[in-house]
């Protein structure tokens, strides 16, 4: 087995540096200008960093989530950065705690996984164009899915939020 081994210099400060925060000192609230949860701008409405609850198959990896478009009709809840959706964050911090404001349910459905991405922030860009992409799980609460609910029931117009999302940036990797 081999194994990939970052050293702590390295891993200090690492999810800082993959989310990019900066704190917008005029608010309270955070917003990042890189990274997993850049805020992007408007030039189409919908780029930067989102996450997105969807419903229907869990995508066994990412070669069938080629562009925004590819499962439109799955989403349930949007989070997007750019309005403001995400609450203070603990970015600090290994495991990072991700939590939302409460979100309008666009859709109804059994939601079955999550949907993290990061698109274009420029004008001459596609912005259907995926640039980072995380899926992941959505399940009971105590299911031991990558995101948990007390339901997975979501109702149209409804007020969903997310609450202590952890993400954890690994030190080394065993394979």
């Amino acid at each position: 087995m081999s194994v990939i081994d970052l050293s702590s210099g390295f891993t200090t400060g690492l999810p800082n540096r993959i989310l990019r925060f900066n704190e917008n000192t005029s608010t309270t609230n955070l917003t990042a200008t890189s990274g997993l949860l850049m805020a992007g701008g408007n030039s189409y409405g919908n780029p930067g960093g989102r996450i997105a609850i969807m419903k229907g198959t869990v995508p066994p990896d990412l070669s069938s989530l080629t562009s925004w478009a590819a499962r439109s009709v799955d989403r349930l809840v949007e989070f997007a950065v750019k309005d403001a959706h995400f609450a203070p964050t603990q970015y600090t911090v290994n495991p990072v705690v991700i939590s939302t404001i409460y979100v309008n349910a666009a859709a109804a459905g059994i939601a079955t996984w999550f949907w993290w991405t990061v698109r274009p922030i420029y004008q001459f860009d596609n912005p259907d164009t995926i640039i980072h992409q995380i899926v992941g799980t959505v399940g009971l609460t105590g299911s031991g899915a990558d995101l948990e609910m007390d339901s997975v029931s979501i109702t149209a117009g409804e007020f969903y939020r997310i609450i202590n999302l952890r993400v954890e940036f690994l030190s080394n990797w065993t394979y």
